[in-house]
């Protein structure tokens, strides 16, 4: 799956998928973002093993490295996963309610640290600093001394309106970053609560 597709995929279901309203937690953002992907890596052709913070969502395997990710592993056998089937990450993500841009910029790293085909970073801040955390990503990208030439960050942004305080309702703005830094809007979507 490409960054692209995966992203319009996001903006189309997620929505059909959660039952957020304007009174929930950041935890419950992020437990039902890591359930909606979870459940997208089990439905995908491939078989992945999901591992994610098991808090966040139940029947995953244990938190490895990051919030959410899907391995490729082969065939799950007798006696579980074989090492020698495994073939990599494919898809990794981490998801960042704080708006405090250290915070968000911490998880950020561990997704430049860690080699695999699909990197998500998922926030929610105010429209006014989009660019600005989006620029920053693409800087430090950029001067990592590590990184392979097809890495492509997908970063998708909940921007709150009216307020982060007081969201009535988001826009969902995406953001497809590759390892040169260079970065590139992706069409935004309306993402309205329920009451």
């Amino acid at each position: 799956m490409h960054i692209e597709e995966l992203y319009e995929k996001f903006c189309r279901d997620f929505r059909k998928s959660v039952n957020l309203t304007r009174l929930s937690s950041t935890t419950e953002w992020t437990k039902e973002i890591l359930k909606y992907f979870s459940c997208l890596g089990e439905n995908e052709n491939e078989q992945y093993k999901i591992y994610a913070n098991p808090k966040d969502i139940e029947k995953v395997e244990r938190s490895y490295l990051v919030d959410l990710c899907w391995s490729k592993e082969g065939k799950e056998g007798k006696e579980g996963h074989d090492y020698k089937d495994y073939k990599g990450l494919e898809f990794i993500l981490e998801s960042e309610w704080s708006t405090e841009e250290d915070e968000i910029m911490w998880d950020f790293c561990k997704l430049i640290d860690i080699k695999a085909n699909l990197k998500v970073m998922v926030i929610c801040i105010e429209e006014r600093r989009i660019n600005g955390i989006v620029e920053e990503m693409a800087a430090t990208i950029k001067k990592g001394d590590l990184k392979l030439k097809e890495e492509i960050y997908l970063v998708i942004i909940f921007v709150p309106l009216p307020s982060v305080y007081n969201p009535e309702r988001y826009i969902i703005k995406g953001c497809r970053i590759d390892s040169n830094g260079i970065n590139q809007s992706l069409q935004p979507t309306d993402f309205n609560l329920t009451n």
